[in-house]
């Protein structure tokens, strides 16, 4: 046996607690922002007068203080650039403020309206910055909404995260994170996504998805149509749809809670003369919870009635989402990726997919597969 001299052993445990007690004050030192909130100001409103673009980074931090009231930072600077405002904030604060646990992005309405790009070179050179946090744009100014205080919700920003993982979830808005919003924005075949917040007076709400044209915001989907809108994306797990259906027999409209629905997509591409024909197939599956109207569903002439006058409202929204799309000249539904892999490099290289887009003739067909009609009591 290797016996160790006491000197020796006393030197290894005073490494250990040197060690640390190194560790404890560096996270002790350490503001982990977890968003970062855009807001743009113009060149006159500043001191110097200037014509650059400016910009006002809030951010928003914990503090390892168990003991702090409110455990969180809230900082507000000026600057052109995103690391100068946080070496702004910096000085302003004992802390080390880092990156490395970033949830959220927050670019106010006005701020992707004059083109994102100056902020995204950040997000592709800083290994700090999560691949995975989330990004957003606020409706009005984002320094307001993350200085609000919500009495039932602790940290604001802990809110807003779950907030837009809960409807991402049911497929009401989409979850737009960094890698894939930087992939997007890559793809000649697909304009970015992004979903909408806004503050009110009750708490924060979802407000819609926007359509970027490259970095620029061009328009933006009501949440009414969002989950049409992902019926023709994507294949879709769950969702609901509360519809009013006309019905051309009495010509009053159905109302119809249809719920649980998943949904399988396919699409094809022709190539025509002068442009092509896209088919989009969408097979959805579901369950009536509730039916107020004239059609009896418990029969089965009622039942596939409804999903007839279903399948007439799907399709017609969905026609309306992509005419919507080509007449703005934004193509989030990624329909160029599917017109590029029908053909050849080359082929793709001479084409101009955007100047295409608004010509391409999309027919949509839908097939409504009602699983159950939920239960039904009669005296």
């Amino acid at each position: 046996m290797i016996k160790l001299s006491p000197y020796i052993v006393m030197f290894f445990i005073l490494m250990l607690i040197s060690g640390c007690g190194a560790d404890e004050k560096v996270i002790e030192d350490l503001a982990f922002i977890q968003t970062k909130g855009y807001d743009i100001i113009a060149g006159e409103d500043l001191e110097d007068d200037g014509e650059e673009v400016m910009y006002r980074l809030t951010t928003s931090a914990p503090l390892v203080e168990p003991d702090r009231e409110k455990p969180k930072i809230s900082r507000v600077t000026t600057a052109r650039l995103n690391k100068e405002g946080i070496q702004l904030n910096a000085r302003t604060t004992e802390r080390n403020i880092v990156s490395g646990q970033l949830r959220l992005l927050l670019y106010s309405k006005k701020v992707v309206e004059n083109g994102l790009r100056p902020l995204l070179d950040v997000l592709e050179r800083d290994p700090q910055i999560p691949a995975r946090a989330k990004l957003a744009i606020v409706e009005g100014e984002v320094n307001p909404l993350m200085e609000r205080e919500f009495d039932e919700h602790p940290r604001t920003t802990i809110y807003l995260d779950e907030l837009l993982e809960k409807e991402a979830r049911f497929n009401v808005i989409p979850e737009i994170k960094v890698y894939q919003f930087l992939r997007d924005l890559k793809d000649d075949g697909k304009d970015p996504t992004l979903p909408m917040i806004k503050l009110e007076e009750e708490g924060v709400a979802v407000n819609g998805l926007a359509f970027l044209k490259n970095d620029v915001y061009k328009t933006k989907l009501e949440l009414d149509d969002s989950l049409i809108y992902f019926f023709l994306e994507k294949d879709v797990d769950q969702g609901d749809l509360n519809m009013s259906l006309p019905n051309p027999e009495t010509g009053k409209n159905e109302l119809v809670s249809f719920t649980s629905i998943s949904t399988e997509r396919d699409i094809s591409v022709e190539k025509m003369e002068e442009s092509f024909d896209v088919n989009i197939e969408v097979e959805m599956k579901g369950t009536i919870l509730e039916n107020i109207g004239d059609i009896d569903i418990s029969d089965e002439e009622g039942q596939k009635e409804i999903e007839k006058l279903i399948e007439e409202y799907v399709t017609t929204k969905a026609e309306e989402i992509i005419s919507f799309t080509q007449q703005s000249s934004v193509d989030p539904l990624g329909i160029g990726k599917k017109v590029r892999n029908s053909m050849s490099f080359k082929e793709w290289e001479e084409l101009n997919w955007r100047e295409e887009w608004p010509g391409v003739r999309v027919n949509v067909e839908v097939d409504i597969d009602i699983r159950d009609f939920g239960m039904s009591v009669r005296g």
